[in-house]
């Protein structure tokens, strides 16, 4: 596992994302609100699909794996334990 770990930042691309404001954007939150339709599943907000779109193609280009940096993860932990 610590190999594979070292690899990944040794010998690949790799893209540090934090979901909040990049792929959850207040503007899509406003299109789904003027819609009536939930910003929210049971997984979180909506991404915005023109963001998705773009860090696909970017993924699709450089072949970069993804290291997520969000509070997303300690809230999901925090709700896992409760």
């Amino acid at each position: 596992m610590q190999f594979a770990f070292l690899y990944i930042f040794l010998c690949h691309e790799v893209i540090f994302l934090d979901f909040e404001g990049v792929m959850d954007t207040f503007y899509y939150d406003f299109v789904l609100a003027r819609e009536g339709k939930p910003n929210r599943d049971v997984y979180g907000p909506i991404f915005d699909p023109k963001c998705v779109d773009y860090l696909r193609h970017i993924i699709d280009q450089t072949g970069a794996s993804i290291v997520v940096l969000s509070t997303w993860k300690w809230l999901m932990t925090c709700l896992a334990m409760s």
